[in-house]
C-alpha cells in the first residue's frame, strides 16, 4: 500500500502512521471465533493460545509495508549546506575530495588544498623539505589540486596539473613520492587527474597527458602496462570493483585489466 508523505517545515506527517497502528490491532486480535472450540480440549491449551491470539499474516505484511514505506518517506527528509569562499574555502572551484582516517575532509581547489574539521576550513600552506632538488620542484608544481588520495600508509597524495606529490599532515610537509616509495617515477608536466589504490599494493594515476601508471609498493617499481591494441589517447576514469578487477574508461572504449594487459570490450 503506497504511502502519502509530505514534508513540510521539516515535519514528517506520513498516512502509514494510521495504517501501521491499524494493521497491529488487526494481527493481535483476540479471535473470538477459535476461542470456545479450542477450551473444550485442555491437551490443546498451545494450539489455542496461538489461535486465539495468532498474527494475520496480511496485517503482518501491511505492517511490513508500512514501516518500509514510512522510512522511505523519513529518507526524503533531506538537509542540504553549501559550503563557499564565504566559509573559509581558499577558492570556490573543487576538483578533489579526500578523507583521512581521522575523519578530516580534505578538498582541493585552484588555490591549494582545504582541510575541514566539520565546523572549520583551514587553507594549507605547508612547508617543504630542504633538500634543494625538492625545494626546486615544488618551486614548479601547480596550486590547482586536481586529485586527492589518502592510502593505506597514511600519506595523502596530492595530485595538481604539474605533477604529484606527499603530504604529510602531522608534519605539514610536502615530499616527492620517489623520497618515500623507491622506484617511484612521474614527469614532472603530468597532469594528474585520479589516483586510486587496490588491494594489491598498486598506486593506480590516471593523467590527461601521459595515459595511466601504476606504482607497486610491494616491489617497489613502476608496472609496465601493455594496451591490447592501440592505446587511447586520453583516460576518462578508473573504476576498481569489489573482486578487486580493474576498468578503465577511454572516450570511445572500456578496458578490463588481465594480468599487466588492459583489454578492450569491443564497444566500437
Amino acid at each position: 500500500m503506497p504511502a502519502l508523505c509530505r514534508v513540510k517545515n521539516r515535519t514528517l506527517k506520513c498516512a502509514t502512521q494510521q495504517c501501521l497502528i491499524a494493521a497491529m490491532q488487526m494481527g493481535t486480535k483476540r479471535n473470538k471465533y477459535i476461542e470456545p472450540k479450542f477450551k473444550m480440549f485442555t491437551g490443546y491449551n498451545i494450539l489455542y493460545k496461538m489461535f486465539a491470539y495468532k498474527i494475520n499474516l496480511k496485517a503482518l505484511l501491511l505492517s511490513i509495508g508500512c514501516v518500509l514505506n514510512s522510512a522511505y518517506c523519513i529518507a526524503q527528509n533531506l538537509y542540504f549546506q553549501s559550503y563557499s569562499s564565504a566559509e573559509g574555502l581558499s577558492q570556490n572551484s573543487i576538483y578533489s575530495i579526500a578523507e583521512t582516517r581521522d575523519g578530516f575532509m580534505w578538498f582541493g581547489t585552484q588555490d591549494g588544498i582545504n582541510r575541514f574539521d566539520g565546523r572549520n576550513f583551514i587553507n594549507i600552506n605547508p612547508a617543504f623539505t630542504t633538500d634543494s632538488s625538492q625545494a626546486k620542484y615544488f618551486g614548479r608544481i601547480s596550486k590547482m589540486i586536481t586529485a586527492l588520495y589518502a592510502d593505506k600508509n597514511d600519506w595523502l597524495w596530492v595530485g595538481t596539473t604539474q605533477g604529484i606529490a606527499l603530504y604529510n599532515r602531522y608534519t605539514n610537509k610536502f615530499f616527492l613520492p620517489a623520497s618515500i616509495y623507491k622506484g617511484f617515477s612521474l614527469s614532472e608536466e603530468a597532469a594528474v587527474s585520479n589516483i586510486v589504490e587496490d588491494d594489491k599494493e598498486n598506486i593506480w594515476i590516471v593523467t590527461q597527458n601521459e595515459g595511466l601508471l601504476c606504482y607497486n609498493k610491494t616491489r617497489r617499481a613502476m608496472t609496465v602496462l601493455n594496451w591490447q591494441g592501440t592505446a587511447p589517447e586520453k583516460i576518462v576514469a578508473l573504476c576498481i570493483d569489489k573482486r578487486g578487477d580493474v576498468w578503465v574508461s577511454s572516450e570511445h572504449e572500456i578496458y578490463k585489466l588481465k594480468g599487466t594487459t588492459l583489454e578492450p570490450l569491443g564497444l566500437q
